[in-house]
């Protein structure tokens, strides 16, 4: 046994030290006299959030020099870049505690600059303002109108704010209509519909509403 306060040692089964009575450190009956800590050497693991942008940035560099002096003929590096970082945000959106609609309205706004990227990187006939966009924007509020019963009472009122946005979304289509990007107007037209009663909707049910708080916002 050891005093810490006379710094001795003191033979036998003693808890107290026979000098300053104070308590004894060490082994009691080959028991210890404080709980005993177990001390774990194992090393946390590393998030996939951590460890992909430690994997993703060399994987970029290397398609960026393959893309520069082999595969010229299109700028394929700069697609695999954007498809890593939206790989990323989607795995950081599914962990993202925030609003729901927050995360419907942030996937359908990096999959319409993935698929537009795609169309001019590769060079591709007219598909994504043509089909792909304003079916992902109708899909997507359709996805809104069905959560905002699901999440009614916690957060249904977020989900009317991001079906602004992504309804905003669903008239590019048909502006590149009308200046001739786009060549097949079936699926715009429809998406504009689509949008343009969402934002009828949105007015009438929850306008007064965002109106309140862009006043409040900008202090007007």
């Amino acid at each position: 046994m050891y005093c810490k306060n006379c710094n001795v040692h003191v033979d036998g089964n003693k808890d107290t030290c026979p000098l300053c009575k104070g308590k004894l450190d060490g082994e009691i009956n080959g028991k210890s006299a404080y709980v005993e800590k177990n001390f774990d050497n194992h090393i946390p693991r590393k998030s996939f959030l951590q460890v992909f942008p430690l994997v993703a940035t060399p994987v970029i560099i290397i398609c960026a020099i393959l893309n520069i002096f082999f595969v010229t003929e299109y700028l394929w590096a700069i697609f695999t870049a954007l498809l890593l970082i939206y790989i990323y945000y989607t795995v950081k959106l599914i962990r993202y505690k925030g609003p729901e609609g927050a995360k419907i309205f942030a996937e359908t706004l990096m999959l319409s600059i993935i698929m537009i990227s795609a169309q001019y990187i590769f060079k591709t006939a007219d598909w994504v303002f043509s089909y792909a966009m304003p079916s992902l924007v109708i899909a997507s509020l359709i996805l809104h109108v069905s959560c905002v019963k699901v999440f009614r009472k916690r957060d249904g009122g977020t989900f009317l704010r991001y079906m602004w946005l992504t309804a905003l979304l669903g008239f590019i289509p048909i502006i590149l209509t009308a200046t001739g990007e786009c060549i097949y107007p079936t699926m715009p037209i429809i998406s504009m519909i689509v949008s343009a009663v969402t934002v009828i909707i949105l007015i009438a049910f929850s306008g007064r509403t965002i109106f309140e708080e862009i006043k409040k916002k900008s202090h007007v």
